[in-house]
């Protein structure tokens, strides 16, 4: 059997869906729209994957959700995910992962965005997934997260803590941005940008 391993945001989508689920939340939420444009340049340096060990996405959660049920927070990621999420599927994506499954090959998103929103895809579509996880204490969201976040060399270490890669005949790596680099020296085929990479 071999192993696929998949970059979400940019790789599987046409955007980043951390971005586009906090636009949808923000419409709901005037309150967190503004605190939005307040952590603006953080966003666009996380987006860039600029981002050492989550400390901005740390932040950013304790600014926008802490306190807030996690209920309901995972009731706004659902709603998302049923509304927006489908539309931001690249067909060629779509077409990798099939080309993987004929083959038998395990198939796993590691993302470092949250399992809130990506969890039903993954089930419906019959994907493993490493994600970053949320913080919570007695139902309400703390704004950490558990563990370090699940990008660059925090995807190796989950990768490695849930899978022997000796197990494996190849491993494929699909990724679009330096948060993935980590991930893609971890494979046997590579995959940056869709562009195959040099052995």
């Amino acid at each position: 059997m071999n192993l696929a391993l998949f970059d979400f945001d940019g790789t599987i989508t046409k955007k980043d869906s951390w971005h586009d689920f906090m636009d949808f939340v923000s419409k709901k939420h005037r309150l967190t729209g503004l605190k939005m444009l307040l952590f603006l340049p953080i966003i666009i340096l996380d987006a860039i994957g600029f981002n050492p060990k989550g400390k901005f996405t740390e932040l950013f959660l304790m600014f926008c959700f802490k306190g807030w049920k996690k209920e309901y927070f995972d009731e706004l990621a659902k709603s998302y995910a049923e509304t927006k999420l489908e539309k931001l599927i690249r067909q060629n994506a779509l077409e990798q992962i099939n080309k993987h499954k004929i083959n038998g090959d395990k198939i796993v998103v590691v993302t470092a965005s949250l399992d809130s929103w990506i969890s039903d895809w993954c089930k419906k579509n019959e994907i493993e997934l490493i994600s970053s996880i949320l913080e919570v204490n007695e139902g309400l969201i703390t704004g950490k997260l558990i563990g370090e976040i699940c990008s660059g060399e925090g995807k190796v270490k989950r990768i490695q803590e849930k899978y022997d890669l000796d197990d494996y005949e190849t491993v494929y790596a699909y990724g679009d941005t330096s948060g993935d680099k980590a991930m893609l020296e971890l494979a046997d085929i590579a995959y940056y940008r869709w562009e195959k990479q040099a052995s």
